[in-house]
């Protein structure tokens, strides 16, 4: 089909989903040439329009369509914004594109410079200093802004002549390239992989294929693993892949993310797997009948934890019973409790030990287990410092409150800012306390444990081993306990005032497989803390979730302290559909609440949002009584709230729960969903006043662990509209929760203590 090249000026969008940046649009002021002009009177264009908005100037690739109803339209195969030549076009575009820099600034640039300015300001800096007000720093980075807008239109032409259309997609690439970016990629197409990530590995096969790669090429068979390993570690949390499993089940997995597979063999991923072993970016270790295939980094991951537990894991301190009986009088005689046995020995294990581990359900005190930990260290040493971390925001704020300590993310309190395995900064504690150890990945564990042995600090570990996995790869809290190398502590008894709960005598009964028939999970109402709404409809259980909301609200439950708690993300009661839906009843769309489209929805002004990636470059403050913190990285999981939007500059204000604040560009949306409703995986570290859990056939995902996992999310109020018998199958069904991980196995072999 015929394309050609059409510039024209936004008039009016007159359509735009926001799904996928999918607009139509009302063009004036079109150039075409003659060969392909119908001489139309209005121009409508349809096509893929990312970050396009009115007054725009436009260059696409299109072709025509005749619509039985409308006639003749342009549909776009590609778009990108263009340089403007008159000055009302250059001062927005200055404005929309060059952040730092007012708008009285630009004004005085154009004031000289004219219709000329963008030229101006591209041939050299020194025609910005001469202005007075525009010092070497501000010129600098006016320039270096528009020659990156330039060069990214560069790049978004050649990405288009190799398959890429999606503007978003086109700047990412430029930002992990930079300048030279088309050069790079017809060097080197996989050069992004290098760059970001594996996970860019579809974007870079396109490109590679597009500019002539042989489908069978051995450098593109190598980078084939190299994704299918690293999808594999993401996806069923592997540390490796069975040598085997990986020649039997490649090929499946990359037609599945339309990777174009139909000449390669099995040799060929022979072949490649050996290549990548000798050049060292997977390392093979033997098993018994098959060979374990480790990315590089994972494998130094593994086998670092592994060094770090043998070097930390050694005797610190001695306790003397007089010392230990002298704090137990004083802290009996402040707090009014006495430790059990259990609790006891968790104290004097994280005292005396490097590395201590302290795990029970909740209810079992392991709060107050820390508390005494605490002050037992304290006692014997006065002068001690003792950080307490977590690996989210809302649990570092949660142990805070329960403990009166001040807590931080584990991120946070190592001060990483990328992905580097070592680290720079040097933990100045002597103690480190690190709550809901369980959903700690392999590669962050690893990070934690470098640290803590560069310092010489202890180590106590405080978790719950029968929740979920962790979304990451690996499961080094279980490992550890089940080595039985390290000093552990279960508590498996409910405090009285535990047991008074519903929420947590029910957990209880999750975990033992309560079946319903002849067991049935506990819901006295009198109790006001544990309750079940009989309904099979899934848009009943939608209405009775809005109702449950509301009657929370009205009791005079914060927004904030309510979670709808779902296994999936899509579905009828997937985490899509009902934060929308939740949105739309209490923070609907308003004249006087800005909003903004995003991809997957609307972000509201007062809108719960969660990260859902990790952002090592994002900077963010915290007025702490008018001291202010600073740094950089948002994760995934951080929860907050949208203080504020700017539509002009596309910037939104973000509170998170700990207390950092931090600025996005509209660019960076995507990281952001709604958090009215989230997956029990990501609800994981997060405690919350009441949680709501629908059960439907729908929910395909319920099992015994994340049942157990969503109730233990809550404090006050635990709420399950839906299908009973849905809920008890789930409790029936237990969760494989082996990954390929060898952590307690190695540990077991080379040390014992």
């Amino acid at each position: 089909m015929n394309t050609f090249d059409v510039i024209y000026d936004v008039e009016r969008v007159v359509f735009k989903n926001s799904t996928n940046d999918f607009c139509i649009i009302k063009a004036k002021n079109v150039k075409i040439d003659e060969q392909n002009n119908k001489n139309l009177d209005s121009f409508i264009i349809k096509g893929i329009f990312t970050g396009v908005a009115e007054k725009d100037t436009v260059k696409s690739i299109c072709r025509w369509t005749n619509d039985s109803k409308y006639g003749w339209q342009l549909i776009s195969d590609f778009a990108m914004i263009m340089p403007p030549s008159n000055i009302r076009g250059i001062r927005r575009f200055l404005d929309k594109h060059v952040s730092g820099v007012g708008i009285k600034t630009i004004d005085r640039i154009l004031s000289v410079y004219k219709e000329d300015t963008l030229n101006k300001i591209k041939e050299s800096v020194l025609n910005l200093t001469s202005i007075p007000g525009i010092g070497r720093t501000k010129a600098e980075l006016i320039r270096e802004q528009v020659i990156k807008n330039e060069e990214i239109e560069e790049l978004a032409v050649y990405l288009f002549q190799n398959g890429i259309t999606n503007y978003n997609d086109v700047v990412a690439i430029y930002d992990a390239l930079e300048s030279d970016a088309v050069l790079k990629l017809k060097t080197n197409p996989y050069c992004i992989c290098d760059c970001t990530s594996i996970s860019k590995l579809p974007l870079a096969d396109k490109i590679a294929l597009g500019s002539g790669m042989s489908v069978d090429d051995p450098i593109r068979c190598q980078k084939l693993v190299h994704y299918y390993l690293y999808v594999k570690a993401f996806e069923t949390g592997n540390m490796y892949e069975y040598r085997s499993s990986v020649i039997e089940n490649i090929f499946y997995l990359l037609r599945k993310r339309n990777l174009y597979i139909d000449s390669l063999k099995n040799d060929m991923i022979e072949n490649a797997i050996s290549l990548l072993a000798s050049s060292g970016q997977i390392r093979v270790t033997e098993d018994s009948t098959d060979q374990k295939l480790y990315l590089a980094p994972m494998y130094k991951i593994e086998s670092g934890i592994v060094d770090c537990v043998r070097n930390i894991n050694v005797h610190k301190n001695d306790c003397p019973t007089t010392d230990t009986d002298a704090f137990y009088k004083s802290y009996e005689k402040d707090t009014g409790i006495i430790p059990d046995e259990s609790q006891k020995l968790a104290v004097i294990n994280a005292y005396t030990n490097r590395l201590s581990i302290l795990t029970g359900n909740p209810g079992t005190g392991k709060t107050q287990t820390v508390k005494a930990i605490i002050s037992f260290i304290e006692f014997m040493q006065p002068t001690v410092k003792i950080a307490l971390c977590s690996p989210t925001g809302r649990a570092a704020q949660r142990m805070s409150e329960l403990t009166g300590y001040p807590a931080k993310t584990i991120h946070r309190y190592l001060g990483l800012i990328g992905n580097d395995l070592d680290l720079s900064k040097d933990i100045e504690d002597d103690y480190v306390i690190v709550d809901e150890s369980s959903m700690i990945d392999s590669p962050l564990f690893y990070k934690l444990l470098l640290a803590v042995s560069r310092s010489g600090a202890s180590l106590v570990l405080v978790g719950d081993k029968d929740q979920l996995a962790p979304v990451g790869p690996g499961l080094p809290f279980k490992e550890l306990i089940q080595s039985g190398v390290v000093p552990t502590v279960i508590l498996d008894k409910l405090h009285r005032q535990a047991s008074k709960s519903q929420i947590n005598l029910n957990a209880k009964k999750v975990l033992n497989g309560v079946d319903g028939i002849h067991d049935q999970l506990l819901c006295d109402r009198t109790k006001q803390d544990f309750f079940m709404y009989p309904l099979r409809n899934d848009s009943d259980i939608q209405k009775v979730i809005l109702r449950i909301i509301d009657t929370l609200i009205s009791l005079g439950t914060p927004i904030s302290e309510i979670t709808v708690l779902s296994p999936m993300r899509k579905s009828s009661l997937g985490t899509h559909t009902l934060n929308a839906l939740i949105q739309n009843h209490i923070n609907p769309a308003s004249s006087s609440k800005p909003e903004v489209s995003v991809n997957h929805g609307v972000f509201r002004v007062g809108d719960k949002i969660m990260q859902i990636k990790n952002n090592y470059e994002t900077e963010w403050h915290i007025n702490n009584a008018g001291s202010i913190e600073t740094g950089l990285g948002v994760y995934n999981g951080d929860l907050g709230t949208i203080q504020a939007i700017d539509s002009i500059d596309e910037k939104i204000q973000i509170s998170f729960d700990d207390g950092r604040i931090a600025i996005y560009t509209f660019s960076m949306l995507s990281e952001l969903e709604l958090s009215y409703a989230m997956t029990i995986h990501k609800a994981q570290g997060s405690e919350m006043g009441c949680v709501i859990m629908p059960v439907h056939p729908c929910l395909i995902n319920l099992s015994r662990n994340i049942i157990y996992t969503a109730i233990t999310r809550s404090r006050d109020r635990f709420l399950i509209p839906g299908d009973p018998k849905v809920l008890y199958n789930g409790i029936a069904k237990t969760d494989n929760m082996k990954r390929n991980t060898d952590v307690a196995l190695l540990l077991c072999d080379t040390q014992q203590i």
